[in-house]
């Protein structure tokens, strides 16, 4: 299995075999593509119980969906889990896609803002 590069990443969004909407050509890295935050997440609720995870499991009936208002932010506690949905949509090229677990498939970029 090879990581595509910048040039073979274009080249595919090119030929339509990859699609993102929306795109910013700045995000594009040598091997990978930034993706940014919604303002929608969801949190999952305190339970007290083992959540059996199946393909019919709705992680909607686990989660609160929460709207983070324009100018505000969501504060994650130590221990919390948090969906995070990107503003971007990924489209791939019509062909089956074998996920292999271990496999790095997002990029997660951790920023601090100067003075905190």
């Amino acid at each position: 299995m090879a990581v595509l590069g910048r040039e073979a990443i274009l080249q595919a969004m090119e030929s339509g075999a990859i699609g993102v909407t929306p795109f910013d050509r700045e995000r594009l890295g040598p091997a990978s593509l930034d993706l940014t935050l919604a303002r929608t997440f969801r949190v999952f609720r305190k339970v007290h119980q083992v959540i059996d995870v199946y393909e019919h499991t709705d992680y909607r009936e686990l989660t609160e969906k929460i709207e983070v208002p324009d100018g505000e932010h969501i504060l994650i506690m130590p221990g919390e889990t948090v969906l995070g949905i990107t503003q971007e949509r990924l489209r791939l090229g019509p062909a089956p896609l074998a996920v292999h677990p271990g496999t790095a498939i997002c990029q997660f970029v951790f920023q601090i803002l100067q003075g905190s």
